[in-house]
């Protein structure tokens, strides 16, 4: 507030901050610039992820480093390049169990 020349101390100068802060025309102004940040950085992040891809292929290809980081860079690549491990099913109680089990016979059923 000390750029505007205001005091933050004064209350008069707080109301008039808090005024011009709901305009309509100052939340959109705020709006957009905070979209065209947004997309600035999504379309920076985007132009370097070949960068990036290089790091994580480097890490995983380097045996200089334990093979838990090297394992954890192969399966973050891996699922960023949309072949990751399937998700896991909570089967944590009797029916949820049996449930799961005749899902995935079901088909077999079918078969014969």
């Amino acid at each position: 507030m000390e750029r505007l020349g205001l005091d933050p101390a004064n209350e008069r100068d707080l109301q008039e901050v808090d005024v011009l802060i709901r305009l309509p025309e100052v939340q959109n102004s705020v709006y957009q610039a905070r979209r065209d940040v947004t997309t600035h950085v999504v379309e920076r992040f985007k132009r370097d992820a070949p960068l990036y891809a290089d790091v994580v292929r480097e890490i995983a290809f380097n045996r200089a480093n334990t093979p838990k980081t090297r394992l954890a860079a192969a399966q973050d690549a891996l699922n960023r390049a949309g072949t990751g491990a399937s998700q896991k099913i909570s089967i944590d109680t009797p029916s949820a169990y049996a449930k799961r089990l005749e899902q995935l016979l079901e088909p077999e059923a079918k078969q014969e």
